[in-house]
């Protein structure tokens, strides 16, 4: 009896600790819009990754074929069909989606038998569960801008001050990312009134003092998608409002009695431009050549004249007018080289000798005008990985940069096309990883990747190559271009080929071209370098070289082409002396890969400034170096000094 209730208690805990294999996990988009029959992009479900044994309980029946079902809210919006030569399972619409009505869904792929399918004794067939699927619907440019409002009539006094905004104008755009972006404008352009375009505020920028008549424009906001779409316009009028002046009827009377004047509001001219209180303005960086930012009036002069002291008309991007006080957009602006622009306006009085000065502070905001650009090196983009690598492992990392700022310059990681479903991209690190599908040894697998911010601009899509197994190495150019100095001596290496091995294998270098045994090459590190000085005179002027990389016992080598030609060395302005002092200071100077030294160097030539030259760092292959010559340009490259004339020192 104790027996039977402890099983009895035992039975339901071991039911219950079983484990629920979980089903692989899927993930493809569709735009909206898309016309019925369109494939689900990015997704490709591999049969081998589906567990069968989920089929319901047919007996030893061979006549039961396979087959899938979609299973969730919404999976009557989706058709599952099979590539027979690739083994995946793929997924077409059934109709036209909208990304405002749904933009996800989030479905399970079912795995029946043909027999339990088929039922006709109203019984429901049984469909086990083998992959997740998860289907986002990305956006189009399908809705225009729409304000809520059609005409506004607004009141304003004419001495509000300048800046102020009278009315903040929001429309709605339903799409998202750049197709809700939106720009306002109006038209026709005024120049009492200006549309901020990021916001739609409507600033009074110039005086409406003594004007009667409303002033009457309209409004619109237009997205960033593609096509363009724009709102229909919003009606504004703006009516000024005088403010009251009592004069009293006798004029005499009110000079010898003022307690017989009254009391009255009086016009005095404003300035809201102080020199020590700058004015600070805003800008889109795709504002057009010719639009008006602001006006500088009302100022302390009942007549003046504006003149832009700094920066100078042919640097600046901006320009005043001399006779309205507007400031003009001169050259199209760019947030990524110059995003704050700095003036100085001086302010004169036509009517007298007084001024004074105005700064203005302007930045220049950012608009998605970049698209991201890949930064990986070397190019192409190659990469390894082992046939037997497990789900997960690392392949290569994606790069993208992207000149804007904010939600303009976050990049997003897709793959677009192939790999068969092996590899998959991370969106937000750029990470490539094997999905755990088996790898074919030896194969090549081409993988088409895109970079994209977050409002929708792309890159130009890149081609990643990796082998299952091991590839050659790669040279971090396709070929090299060197400019060699005559009497550079022999032994002294000029340059390094850089090379990257996959297998990480020891590299021996080799030189498969060598015009009349000229140069030669460390097996080891790759340093080429002369067997005999050459002579411009003499010497033919340019050589082809080719260079050979391999490693392993396997004998595997790529090539890489170098030209090198060769620089005269011009005597004419150094004397003899000079010309061997500098021959000895290219023997101490030792420009290896990785070295750390410091080098002086000392000119006492009448015609020849002293200068001394110090490198704390690795110097690059080829630097350039401004000396203060009368009419020379001192170089350095790769140790050698020589005197180029004619650019000026």
């Amino acid at each position: 009896m104790i027996w039977l209730t402890f099983f009895t208690f035992l039975a339901p805990c071991a039911l219950g600790n079983k484990t629920v294999e979980q089903v692989p996990f899927f993930h493809g988009h569709v735009f909206e819009n898309s016309s019925p029959g369109s494939r689900v992009n990015g997704l490709s479900v591999p049969m081998k990754r589906l567990n069968s044994q989920t089929l319901c309980d047919i007996g030893d029946s061979d006549t039961a074929t396979a087959q899938f079902r979609l299973m969730g809210d919404g999976s009557e919006n989706f058709r599952v069909f099979s590539h027979h030569k690739r083994g995946h399972v793929l997924l077409k619409t059934c109709g036209v989606l909208d990304r405002e009505e749904r933009a996800e869904y989030t479905l399970g792929l079912g795995l029946c038998c043909g027999q339990c399918s088929g039922r006709e004794d109203g019984m429901s067939p049984i469909v086990g569960e083998v992959a997740s699927i998860k289907v986002d619907v990305l956006d189009t440019n399908d809705h225009q801008p729409v304000f809520p409002v059609e005409a506004v009539k607004l009141n304003l006094g004419d001495a509000t001050a300048l800046r102020t905004s009278i009315y903040a104008a929001t429309a709605r755009d339903g799409d998202s990312g750049k197709n809700a972006e939106l720009i306002y404008f109006t038209v026709p352009r005024n120049g009492s009134f200006y549309a901020v375009p990021k916001t739609g505020d409507i600033l009074l920028v110039d005086s409406i003092l003594g004007q009667e008549e409303p002033i009457k424009f309209k409004l619109f906001a237009r997205d960033r998608g593609w096509p363009p779409r724009t709102s229909k316009c919003v009606s504004i009028e703006i009516n000024p409002r005088q403010w009251p002046v009592t004069l009293p009827p006798n004029p005499e009377q009110a000079k010898w009695n003022p307690k017989s004047n009254p009391k009255r509001p009086e016009r005095k001219s404003r300035s809201v431009m102080q020199t020590d209180n700058p004015i600070f303005i805003s800008v889109s960086e795709d504002a057009g050549i010719g639009s008006v930012v602001m006006n500088l009036n009302p100022v302390r002069f009942q007549s003046a004249a504006f003149e832009l002291v700094e920066p100078e008309a042919e640097s600046s991007p901006v320009s005043v007018s001399r006779d309205s006080g507007d400031i003009i957009i001169s050259r199209k602006l760019d947030r990524e080289t110059e995003p704050l622009v700095e003036m100085t306006v001086k302010i004169q009085d036509k009517r007298g000798p007084e001024w004074y000065l105005v700064r203005v502070e302007m930045t220049v905001m950012d608009v998605n005008d970049n698209v991201p650009e890949w930064v990986m090196v070397p190019s192409p983009y190659l990469a390894v990985v082992s046939p037997d690598a497990p789900a997960g492992s690392l392949v290569y990392k994606l790069h993208a940069r992207d000149g804007d700022e904010g939600n303009n310059g976050e990049v997003e990681y897709f793959l677009s096309d192939g790999g068969e479903g092996r590899f998959e991209v991370d969106r937000k690190n750029g990470q490539v990883r094997t999905t755990g599908l088996p790898l074919q040894q030896d194969r090549e697998y081409l993988l088409t990747v895109v970079a994209a911010d977050q409002l929708g601009s792309r890159s130009v899509p890149a081609v990643l190559s990796v082998v299952a197994g091991s590839r050659p190495p790669q040279f971090s150019n396709a070929s090299f271009t060197i400019a060699l100095a005559e009497n550079t001596p022999a032994g002294q290496p000029f340059l390094v080929t850089p090379v990257v091995s996959f297998q990480n294998k020891p590299i021996s270098y080799s030189l498969l071209i060598n015009p009349s045994s000229l140069f030669s090459i460390s097996a080891e590190t790759g340093e080429i370098s002369l067997t005999r000085p050459i002579d411009y005179e003499s010497d033919q002027h340019r050589y082809l070289l080719l260079v050979r990389a391999s490693e392993g016992l396997e004998s595997m080598s790529s090539a890489a082409e170098v030209w090198a030609f060769l620089q005269q060395l011009n005597r004419t302005l150094l004397s003899d002396w000079c010309a061997r002092a500098l021959a000895r200071h290219r023997c101490v100077l030792n420009l290896r890969q990785g070295s750390v030294k410091t080098y002086s160097l000392w000119l006492f030539e009448p015609r020849l400034r002293f200068c001394h030259l110090e490198k704390s760092a690795r110097p690059p292959v080829a630097s350039r170096i401004k000396m203060a010559f009368s009419s020379a340009e001192l170089l350095l490259f790769s140790g050698s000094f020589w005197v180029n004339p004619g650019d000026g020192g």
